[in-house]
């Protein structure tokens, strides 16, 4: 297999995963539009026995359409980075990215549903702007600066005040703090 071949497969295996994750969401949103039952009350409510199963089940849940549809660009543009440019630590970290994130916002979040696939879009961009840091070659430096330059207004969404009260602020600053810690736990895979 040359080197273009190579290239074109692994840009199309990250496409493949990026564009059925948000395919995915796509369906559940369709279906929760569709049942008469609010799928946003199995989200992470933290400090709760039932706000638990949302430590999973959070990033796949959304408030509306216009919710997913803010989220879904990001995701298909970070996914495809993250599994062009790191694919052997890509799925455990993505595993690691819900599961932790959710895990601190259980802890520490206001009592309030958090839903949504923001803290992955956190936790993909924190990720891409420090692993390119720990890797330090000239290419990866490149991509984490075009991260930064275009997801770098994310910054915002990390600050109480700065969000509307409804958007859940900590699920953005935990999932860039647990970008950054699984950038440096894989800095040797990446």
């Amino acid at each position: 297999m040359d080197y273009n071949q190579k290239g074109f497969e692994k840009l199309k295996n990250a496409l493949s995963y990026s564009i059925g994750f948000v395919v995915i969401l796509w369906i559940i949103a369709i279906v929760d539009f569709v049942l008469p039952f609010d799928f946003t009350t199995l989200g992470v409510y933290p400090r709760t026995l039932f706000g638990i199963i949302g430590i999973i089940l959070s990033p796949f849940l959304h408030s509306g359409f216009s919710h997913l549809a803010s989220n879904s660009f990001p995701l298909l543009v970070l996914m495809t980075a993250l599994f062009i440019f790191y694919p052997k630590p890509a799925f455990p970290a993505m595993l690691f990215m819900v599961v932790y994130t959710n895990i601190l916002v259980w802890i520490f979040a206001r009592s309030a549903y958090h839903v949504g696939a923001s803290g992955l879009v956190y936790s993909l961009a924190a990720f891409l702007i420090a692993a390119g840091y720990f890797k330090r070659r000239p290419l990866f430096a490149l991509v984490a600066l075009l991260i930064a330059f275009f997801y770098g207004g994310l910054v915002w969404g990390v600050v109480p005040g700065f969000v509307s009260w409804y958007v859940s602020w900590e699920t953005h600053l935990f999932g860039a703090i647990v970008g950054v810690y699984l950038a440096h736990f894989y800095k040797k895979d990446l």
